[in-house]
């Protein structure tokens, strides 16, 4: 009998040694600083793409010759992004066939880009919750430093410094005993307090300037040089949005402050694209690709049914690549198909989607439709499983939350009392003066980027609306009003009502109307009840959903 136990002990262990292990993908290389000084601190991390509830994130901080390794499971999406105090984060996704099991990373960080000289710098901390709105001038002194002391009771304070850098971020200072990562690539600065006052000096002198030429830059092993190109496809993706809205400003002034009609024509990166679309040897270059295609539509491009087609059958919505511009799906899939092939393709494919995140996007379009079909019971269903399945998707959070059916702010419902100054005026507006009209409220700022890419659109349906007892309301979420102005005078008119939220989301009107995220789009019918919002009043649904109401007139 013991013989016949420990045979079978052998057996088992044999067995579960041949069983298939987890495939692991390991990540290595060495990060080197663009400027002539060491690092003071710098470090890595990788997440999932696909925000894989399953992949915990990993950060590791690096030895002093930079050199770094993570080992992943295989066949997920990733990004991994590269940090390092006085010197900009440099943030790479990757996307390595199946078959990769080793990936080699090199990179050189690029310091901050500092001005050649110092006027002004402005210092914010935890006194002050980091708040760019109430940031304080340090005292500029005769040797070129600047200075800020704080009385605390407290032992230690954090800083970051603002108007330091010539791209606009909060970065860390020249002076700190440590630091610590803020989350958004850039470094905190930690100083002790002695005597219950905390004092702190900026010293321009101090501050380690690139000596190299083209930074950052990043290498990958001869095996998963094509990596490289992904990073690419996002700066000329930034260009391309940059030159349409030079087009759209040129148009303008052309056609009176119009937009109707209006087309950016891209330029030869379409056809870069085009041509990896179809000749690429690496299948997750050219997926990326027609991904990279596909966001023109959102910067004024015209959509093409026939080449939205083709990329949702190169990318077909099981596929997680999607996870890298999950935000794009409905947009897409309702350019290339009809509403109900769409819905019917969602619908069908819901639970064959392997991605969390693109699984999440699309039970919220779906959502959104059955709430905009009147389908209450499908929509609470939906609403249901978005808030026990991905509530850990902050990215989703915004479209969960419209469909709250307990949301004051919802269709059916009438619009709050509210009554605002408008810019550049002494008048009033409110729900009562624009009783008897269509209008739109657009909750939005300067320096969201989903409400800059709207512009197009709610430009072209302002022109083609506006002498159909429909207005447009604008309320700006962002720190300044000299923001707003600048906005309307350098980059889009904004021909319609305006005002300005004071304390943006802490505001008392940001809680009525429960914005926690902007965009955020609710049209009023004449009698003052909210008729449509979200999704429905963004991107080219704006003008169907208009066309669905003031056709009626």
């Amino acid at each position: 009998m013991k013989i016949l136990v420990t045979s079978l002990l052998i057996f088992i262990l044999v067995m579960s040694s041949c069983q298939k292990q987890p495939a692991e993908l390991v990540i290595s290389g060495k990060i080197s600083s663009g400027s002539s000084a060491a690092f003071i601190l710098v470090q890595a991390r990788i997440s999932s793409i696909t925000a894989n509830p399953a992949f915990t994130p990993q950060e590791i901080t690096l030895p002093a010759d930079g050199r770094y390794s993570f080992s992943v499971p295989s066949g997920d999406l990733y990004e991994i992004e590269f940090s390092a105090v006085n010197h900009k984060a440099l943030r790479l996704p990757l996307f390595p066939e199946k078959k990769s099991a080793r990936i080699n990373l090199d990179a050189t960080l690029s310091a901050y880009n500092y001005p050649p000289e110092y006027v002004t710098v402005s210092i914010i901390g935890d006194w002050n919750r980091f708040s760019f709105r109430s940031a304080t001038p340090m005292i500029r002194r005769d040797d070129g430093t600047f200075y800020f002391e704080l009385p605390t009771p407290a032992d230690s304070i954090q800083y970051q410094l603002v108007d330091a850098e010539t791209d606009g971020r909060s970065i860390n200072g020249t002076m700190a005993d440590r630091h610590e990562y803020d989350g958004g690539g850039d470094y905190i600065s930690i100083v002790a307090v002695k005597d219950g006052l905390a004092r702190i000096t900026f010293d321009p002198a101090q501050l380690n300037r690139n000596t190299a030429q083209n930074l950052p830059e990043y290498s990958f092993d001869q095996k998963h040089e094509y990596l490289s190109r992904l990073p690419e496809f996002i700066r000329k993706t930034n260009e391309e949005r940059e030159l349409a809205e030079k087009a759209m400003l040129r148009y303008q002034v052309q056609h009176n402050g119009g937009t109707a009609g209006f087309v950016y024509e891209m330029s030869g990166f379409k056809d870069e694209l085009l041509n990896l679309m179809e000749n690429n040897k690496y299948p997750v270059l050219a997926k990326a690709a027609a991904l990279t295609l596909s966001e023109s539509i959102f910067y004024g491009a015209k959509p093409e049914p026939e080449l939205m087609k083709k990329i949702i059958d190169l990318v077909p919505i099981t596929d997680p690549l999607w996870a890298w511009q999950y935000y794009l799906i409905p947009a897409v899939f309702n350019s290339a198909l009809s509403d109900a092939e769409a819905q019917k393709l969602f619908e069908k494919e819901l639970d064959a989607i392997s991605a969390h995140n693109v699984r999440g996007m699309v039970l919220v379009d779906l959502g959104l439709r059955a709430r905009q079909a009147g389908d209450q019971t499908r929509a609470m269903e939906i609403y249901t499983r978005l808030t026990t399945e991905f509530a850990d998707l902050e990215e989703l959070s915004y479209y969960i939350a419209q469909l709250n059916p307990d949301k004051r702010i919802s269709p059916g419902k009438t619009v709050p009392d509210f009554e605002m100054l408008l810019l550049g005026s002494d008048k009033k507006i409110s729900a009562q003066t624009l009783r008897g009209s269509y209008y739109l409220m657009d909750f939005w700022a300067v320096w969201c980027a989903p409400c800059v890419r709207e512009m197009p659109k709610i430009h072209q349906s302002y022109e083609k609306y506006k002498n159909m007892n429909f207005t447009i309301l604008s309320l700006s979420f962002d720190p300044k009003i000299e923001d707003v102005e600048n906005f309307r005078r350098d980059k889009w008119p904004m021909p319609w009502l305006h005002s300005f939220v004071q304390g943006g989301f802490s505001s008392e009107l940001a809680g009525l109307f429960e914005v926690d995220g902007i965009p955020k789009p609710v049209l009023v019918d004449p009698d003052g009840k909210i008729v449509a919002m979200g999704s429905e009043l963004r991107g080219d649904d704006l003008d169907k959903t208009l066309d669905k109401f003031l056709a009626r007139k």
